[in-house]
């Protein structure tokens, strides 16, 4: 049974991310430590040579962001203090979001060109509207790079592009502890449907999906190119005596 998630606001650093959940994510690869963050801090900070250019800009991610998608997850699952919960790979991001058949779609958002966070929604249906919606996965700005309009772009972002396939509404969760994001989301019009409890329940796949397979392929190859070269006696044994 899955850990129950927790509704308890988390001790944090200075940089805004929790201490010990932090250290652990940055061990595995994710770049949420304090030192990482208060070099974006610097960097956001810094006095922008061209005026005309848009401070926040965002784009769909494209198959090269893999990793990056996969360290700032990781960033969010630390500042939930949800690390522990990370399975996720960037080879399984490269197969699900950017596939022949994408299972979600993701949007990243720079700020005077560093990376800032990101959005993930994917399509969903409702039986009683008749319609199609979507359901906004993970929306997440990094905590240096906050309150300077990140999280309303990318929010936009994934709005407009599930508006754009034919979906007529978004939904998502928020943490209960997460006040200042509550506040927000009510403040661009969001309701919260609290007549409703989200449930879950882990089924085990009956089945192996194409994407599950790129996933395999995509690690194959990762090994291989990782592997040295065989040497010339490998690649020319000595003849037989």
């Amino acid at each position: 049974m899955e850990t129950p998630r927790n509704d308890n606001p988390p001790p944090t650093a200075a940089c805004g991310i929790e201490a010990s959940a932090c250290a652990a994510a940055s061990l595995a690869g994710c770049a949420c430590n304090p030192a990482s963050l208060a070099n974006l801090r610097a960097a956001a900070n810094r006095p922008d040579n061209d005026p005309a250019r848009p401070a926040i800009r965002v784009r769909p991610a494209v198959r090269g962001d893999a990793v990056l998608l996969w360290q700032m997850v990781c960033e969010l699952a630390a500042y939930e203090s949800l690390s522990h919960e990370i399975e996720s790979t960037p080879q399984a991001f490269a197969a699900h979001f950017f596939g022949e058949k994408p299972l979600a779609f993701a949007h990243l958002a720079l700020y005077h060109g560093i990376p800032a966070g990101f959005a993930v929604w994917y399509p969903t249906y409702s039986t009683f509207a008749g319609r199609a919606g979507a359901f906004l996965e993970d929306l997440y700005t990094r905590p240096a790079l906050r309150r300077k309009g990140v999280g309303m772009a990318l929010l936009n972002a994934a709005a407009d592009a599930a508006a754009a396939q034919g979906c007529s509404r978004l939904e998502w969760r928020a943490l209960k502890w997460n006040k200042p994001a509550l506040d927000f989301y009510q403040s661009i019009g969001a309701a919260p449907l609290s007549e409703w409890v989200v449930l879950r329940r882990d089924i085990l796949p009956t089945a192996t999906s194409v994407t599950d397979t790129a996933v395999a392929d995509t690690a194959v190859a990762d090994n291989a190119a990782a592997a040295p070269a065989p040497t010339a006696a490998a690649t020319h044994p000595p003849p037989a005596q």
